[in-house]
C-alpha cells in the first residue's frame, strides 16, 4: 500500500473514532442538560469545549499509535544510513513491507552495495596499476642494466679480444631486442584495454591461415621441437582481423616452444564444433595446478612467482591474447591433464564459404 493512501486511511479512521467519541459525548451532555443536571450556559459551553479537546487529543493519540512503526522504521533507516556514510559502506538494512519506505530501503541497500563494489574495483585497479608499474620497472631495469654494463665495457675497451667484443655486442643486442618486445607488449596491452585498437574484420579461411603460419614457424631440428597438426576437410570460414589473430597464434606458439619438454612435440589442432571453430595449441611440460588455470591469462601472472631475470617473457602475452580473442567475440582458456597442457580458443564460424585460396596476409 502506498504511504499516501495508508496515511489518508489512518487519518480517516482517527477522524471517525474522534467524531464518534465527540458525538457520544455530545449526546451525554444533551441528556444531562435536558434532565436538568446542567443549568448554567457557561458550564454547558465549558463541558462542550472539554469534549472537543478530548476528541482532538484522542485523534492525535490514535494517529501517533498508528504511525509509530513507520516512525521507528524511518529512525532505523536514518541510523543505518549514518553508519553506511561513516564506516560501514556495503552494509544493508532490513526491508519491511512493500510501500515507498520499503522501496527506498531497498534502493539504499543497492546503492550501498554498488558503491562498495565500485570502491573495491577502484582499489583493485589501483593495486594492479601499481603492480604493473613495479613489475614493468623491474623488467625494464634488468635488460637496461645489462645493456649499459656491456656498452660501458665496449666504450672503455676493456674486452680481452675480438671474440669477447663480438659476444658483448651480441648480448647487448639481444637485451635491446628484449627491451623492445617488453615495450611493444606493454603498448599493445594498454591499447587493447583502453579500446584503442581498431580491428579490421574480413572473411578468411582459418584453415589456410593456420597452415601457412605453421609452415613459417616450422624450422626442422630447431629447439628439438616437432610440430604436428590436425585440420578438418574443407574450408573453415570466419570473420577476423588476420594481423591480430596472427599475434595470438604467435603468443601461443612462443609459449608452447618455451615450456615444452625437449625433445618434444607441439600439437596444433583445428576442429569444427557446431557453429564454432576450436583451435588448440598443446604441448607436454610441467602440469599447471587447477587453481592457476583461470589466472594465467592475467597480466604479469607467472606460475613461477620468482621473477627471474633469465625469463625473457613480458608476462603480457597471454593477457594480450585473451583481449584479442574477446574482441573477436570468442573464448580462450587453458586445460592441463597430467603433463599435457592445451591452450584452446573458440571462434564463431561465418556463413560465407571460401575456396582454397589464401584470404589473409600479414600486411592486413
Amino acid at each position: 500500500m502506498r504511504i499516501v493512501t495508508k496515511l489518508l486511511l489512518i487519518i480517516t479512521i482517527c477522524f471517525l473514532l474522534s467524531f464518534l467519541f465527540f458525538y457520544l459525548y455530545a449526546i451525554w451532555i444533551l441528556t444531562k442538560y435536558l434532565e436538568g443536571g446542567i443549568t448554567s450556559p457557561v458550564e454547558h459551553n465549558s463541558i462542550i469545549i472539554t469534549g472537543f479537546l478530548l476528541a482532538v487529543g484522542l485523534f492525535i493519540l490514535i494517529f501517533i499509535f498508528s504511525i509509530r512503526s513507520s516512525i521507528k522504521y524511518i529512525e532505523y533507516m536514518e541510523e543505518n544510513i549514518r553508519k553506511m556514510a561513516d564506516e560501514n559502506l556495503g552494509s544493508t538494512m532490513i526491508v519491511k513491507g512493500k510501500d515507498e519506505l520499503a522501496r527506498l530501503a531497498s534502493s539504499i541497500n543497492g546503492l550501498s552495495l554498488a558503491l562498495k563494489q565500485k570502491i573495491e574495483e577502484e582499489r583493485e585497479v589501483e593495486r594492479l596499476k601499481n603492480e604493473l608499474i613495479t613489475n614493468i620497472s623491474h623488467d625494464l631495469r634488468s635488460p637496461l642494466t645489462t645493456i649499459i654494463g656491456y656498452l660501458r665495457i665496449l666504450k672503455d675497451k676493456r674486452y680481452e679480444n675480438e671474440k669477447s667484443h663480438d659476444e658483448y655486442v651480441d648480448t647487448a643486442f639481444e637485451k635491446a631486442e628484449r627491451l623492445k618486445k617488453l615495450m611493444d607488449d606493454l603498448f599493445a596491452y594498454t591499447k587493447l584495454n583502453h579500446n584503442e585498437v581498431q580491428l579490421h574484420f574480413i572473411d578468411i579461411n582459418l584453415k589456410d591461415m593456420m597452415v601457412q603460419f605453421i609452415d613459417e614457424v616450422s624450422v626442422p631440428g630447431e629447439n628439438q621441437i616437432v610440430i604436428k597438426s590436425e585440420f578438418p576437410d574443407g574450408s573453415v570460414p570466419i570473420k577476423a582481423d588476420p594481423s591480430q589473430l596472427l599475434r595470438v597464434f604467435e603468443n601461443l606458439m612462443s609459449n608452447a616452444f618455451k615450456y615444452s619438454v625437449k625433445p618434444g612435440t607441439i600439437q596444433i589442432k583445428l576442429e569444427l564444433q557446431n557453429d564454432f571453430a576450436v583451435i588448440e595449441f598443446g604441448n607436454r611440460g610441467n602440469s599447471i595446478p587447477k587453481e592457476d588455470l583461470p589466472r594465467i591469462f592475467e597480466r604479469l601472472y607467472k606460475l613461477d612467482k620468482s621473477r627471474s631475470v633469465e625469463d625473457d617473457s613480458s608476462g603480457l602475452g597471454l593477457a594480450i591474447s585473451k583481449s584479442i580473442v574477446e574482441l573477436h567475440d570468442g573464448q580462450i582458456w587453458a586445460e592441463s591433464t597430467d603433463d599435457y597442457i592445451a591452450f584452446k580458443m573458440k571462434l564463431k564460424l561465418s556463413s560465407k564459404k571460401h575456396g582454397g585460396g589464401m584470404l589473409w596476409g600479414r600486411g592486413v
